[in-house]
């Protein structure tokens, strides 16, 4: 099989190995608010727990996250981030043939190579705006998606479309950024995922709560694919501190609608900020991120991300996505001076004079 070569966001490690140690990471679409002010003393208290074995499937947490989505305790699986749900997906559901729904998160594509499954790709078109178009989705085992999608930031999906007809064994719905949306409830499958036996909808803590370096995600699904995908994952995949972490960010509910309507006012600011700048085009989108197409044919994403790098700012240099192309970035809503820095930057850039802002 062929090496598997592909980027992804918020690697700030590497950055630091080479030296860049003040970087604002606008390519990791992380709550720039942190974790809620509750996850320190968790940790502090779970310290203690660290030299046994954390709860093998995670069943203080599954019980939590069920409280919190309103669903029964078994239709939800804890796992090491959504990223593990992914890989669990593809290996326990053996399928023939896979469609994966581009551009979109490539280890939807790396997970399924490596479950030796074919794949049809279906490409959201510039000129639809990035919208889909359920028509042209191809018979399959199994279908991937990211509701909203990643990277273009749109709702693919709404619960009007009747998903449950579509030529599919298993539908996976990708949910990492449902939580930055305001009346996500709306939109999200959860509901339609623990009475369906062809839904299976991936939720992280990563983003909302900041939880990142902690690995924290889970599954909504049928209780017959909740016990499927036990099967095939290993046991203590969540750790004693993750658990703990997580158990206290979910109980904070006013941490998260402060945090939707913050990151609301500050993906406005940048929007219009965005659209006085002539040379980009900003994208429509829902989550908690912007893709850009840079007009200016003077830069690439990558000359352009190089130059934003001088100055200690780091986006995502979109070109390795599947039907985006080299002048494409995508950047994370972050703090108001954090935004600023941005524009500011790319004003410079990218504007003939910068009082066209």
């Amino acid at each position: 099989m062929k090496k598997f070569d592909h980027q992804h966001g918020g690697n700030i490690c590497e950055l630091a190995r080479s030296g860049k140690t003040k970087i604002i990471d606008f390519s990791a679409s992380i709550n720039p608010l942190g974790f809620p002010p509750a996850v320190g003393p968790a940790i502090n208290k779970a310290l203690r727990m660290i030299v046994h074995y954390p709860d093998c499937r995670a069943q203080p947490l599954v019980e939590a996250l069920a409280a919190w989505q309103e669903v029964n305790a078994k239709n939800v699986l804890a796992a090491a981030g959504s990223i593990e749900l992914i890989y669990l997906v593809t290996r326990a559901f053996a399928c023939r043939r896979v469609t994966i729904v581009v551009p979109a998160f490539s280890e939807y594509e790396h997970a399924t190579q490596l479950a030796g499954s074919r794949i049809n790709f279906v490409y959201l078109k510039k000129a639809d705006d990035f919208c889909l178009d359920l028509s042209r989705l191809p018979p399959a085992d199994m279908l991937f998606l990211g509701n909203p999608n990643n990277p273009t930031a749109n709702l693919l999906l709404d619960n009007r479309v009747k998903i449950e007809k579509l030529p599919f064994r298993k539908i996976v719905i990708d949910e990492a950024f449902m939580d930055f949306i305001d009346g996500q409830k709306r939109f999200s499958f959860i509901r339609a995922a623990q009475r369906s036996r062809k839904i299976i909808v991936l939720r992280t803590l990563t983003k909302i709560f900041a939880l990142a370096g902690l690995r924290v995600g889970y599954a909504v699904a049928s209780k017959d694919n909740i016990a499927q995908l036990e099967d095939f994952q290993p046991p203590w995949s969540v750790s004693s501190l993750a658990q703990a972490a997580a158990v206290a960010a979910i109980k904070d509910r006013q941490f998260l609608v402060f945090s939707r309507k913050y990151l609301s006012g500050e993906k406005k600011f940048l929007r219009e900020a965005f659209s006085r700048i002539d040379g980009l085009k900003v994208w429509p989108g829902q989550a908690n991120f912007v893709l850009l197409q840079i007009l200016d044919k003077r830069f690439t994403a990558a000359s352009l991300r190089r130059k934003l790098l001088e100055r200690g700012i780091l986006v995502r240099d979109c070109a390795d996505f599947r039907g985006l192309d080299q002048r494409f970035i995508r950047v994370a809503v972050s703090s108001r001076a954090n935004n600023q820095a941005l524009v500011k930057a790319l004003g410079e850039f990218l504007c003939k004079n910068w009082r066209c802002s």
